[in-house]
């Protein structure tokens, strides 16, 4: 149990480093043409924003065939207060579809990562597991 515990406040640990080192890092704009996304040189491209009136977020992104792929949280669509949101979009930064995942209580992802056929998803849930925030793992297909 004891070991259990220890690894289960590690994992927890090392997801928080990862969050702040993501906000630490700088934002980049990215440019989409005929060669697909690129870095631009301080010109806006394009600009779009995702969610609603309410708070979401999403700290963690990669390229993904002709667009990106965002893993966050939001509070504007889902089963109740925080949901796990993936997001992707086109190389032009619209969105091409998006999924929840998460219950009643408050439920974030943190990180992404391509994961063969799909992607796992680096996350906290109070909607499932022991209760009051377990690391949570999720793995989708291409399609969320």
């Amino acid at each position: 149990m004891r070991r259990r515990k220890a690894v289960l406040h590690f994992l927890c640990a090392s997801v928080a480093i990862v969050v702040v080192l993501f906000m630490l890092i700088p934002a980049h704009e990215w440019r989409a043409g005929a060669s697909g996304i690129g870095e631009t040189n301080g010109e806006v491209i394009w600009n779009n924003t995702f969610g609603s009136e309410r708070y979401d977020r999403g700290p963690s992104f990669q390229h993904a065939g002709d667009g990106l792929i965002i893993a966050g949280w939001t509070q504007s669509y889902g089963a109740g207060d925080d949901d796990v949101w993936l997001l992707k979009t086109d190389a032009y930064g619209n969105e091409a579809w998006n999924r929840t995942f998460g219950g009643k209580e408050s439920d974030k992802g943190f990180y992404i990562q391509s994961a063969g056929n799909g992607y796992m998803i680096v996350g906290v849930t109070c909607s499932y597991g022991a209760g009051g925030g377990d690391l949570w793992l999720i793995k989708t297909d291409l399609y969320g």
